[in-house]
């Protein structure tokens, strides 16, 4: 349940924001709201991130100890 809330959630983009930018964010999160999309899936099917690159970043783990992101 905890992952699912974290997929879902709007906030978790400040996460990948670095990494994909600003205008991005705003486009899936706008996107996410709008039609009750999953944030992952909607980071993936526009081609920002790919599947590993998306779930590594919104990790659970990853979210409550934060690290450099890699390039």
């Amino acid at each position: 349940h905890c992952l699912q809330m974290v997929e879902n959630s709007i906030g978790t983009l400040t996460a990948p924001t670095p990494k994909f930018g600003d205008e991005n964010a705003t486009r899936v999160a706008k996107t996410a709201l709008a039609s009750n999309q999953n944030i992952k899936d909607l980071v993936i099917s526009e081609g920002i991130m790919t599947e590993t690159q998306v779930t590594d970043v919104i990790s659970i783990e990853n979210i409550t100890a934060p690290r450099r992101m890699r390039k």
